[in-house]
């Protein structure tokens, strides 16, 4: 219903009043601000509106198929608002992703900061006692946010492996080795 001007055949909702069409120049107007309507849409509203008897707007409404029509136009009407949303959620998720670099690069100046005020610290008085842990914890956060906001895994992943040629001691001896491997790395939270 929009005021371009479309090339190509017209959708179901313009106007259909040539050669046989659904649409007349009485009916089309009573047909367009029924596609305005509120859901669920009534004829009645129509009719109330544009003062037309109920039978004439009833034949108006079933030559012109304006429930089918309506539902197809609802249907394009849906698809571009998704369409829409789509680009706006895809701006915001750069926007969020920008947002977390911007504050992964400000929690690694206070992290460099603090590291700075430690070591001078420890070069003026070596007896001077630090809370390592919570620049370790700082530092695992920091990557972790800056992994998310470039798209990088911030857990390990398992990886699946075709083993089928393997033989029976060559397995066995892989099965050793993926333990040992395994058994260093730090359990999920």
């Amino acid at each position: 219903m929009s005021n371009e001007i479309r090339q190509g055949p017209p959708e179901p909702w313009d106007f259909q009043g040539f050669a046989g069409g659904l649409d007349t120049n009485d009916s089309w107007p009573a047909f367009r601000f029924y596609l305005t309507l509120p859901h669920p849409r009534r004829l009645q509203d129509v009719r109330t509106a544009y003062q037309i008897s109920s039978g004439t707007l009833s034949r108006w409404a079933k030559q012109g198929a304006w429930h089918a029509r309506a539902l197809l136009y609802d249907e394009r009407v849906a698809a571009e608002r998704e369409e829409v949303l789509a680009v706006v959620r895809e701006k915001s998720n750069d926007d969020s992703a920008k947002e977390w670099l911007r504050l992964s690069e400000l929690g690694k100046k206070v992290l460099e900061t603090e590291l700075l005020k430690m070591l001078n610290r420890a070069q003026e008085n070596p007896f001077t006692t630090f809370k390592p842990n919570e620049l370790a914890r700082l530092t695992e956060v920091i990557n972790k946010v800056e992994n998310l906001a470039r798209g990088k895994p911030t857990e390990i992943q398992e990886s699946s492996m075709d083993l089928s040629s393997l033989s029976d001691a060559e397995l066995a001896a892989w099965e050793e080795l993926h333990k040992k491997a395994t058994a260093k790395l730090p359990k999920p939270a």
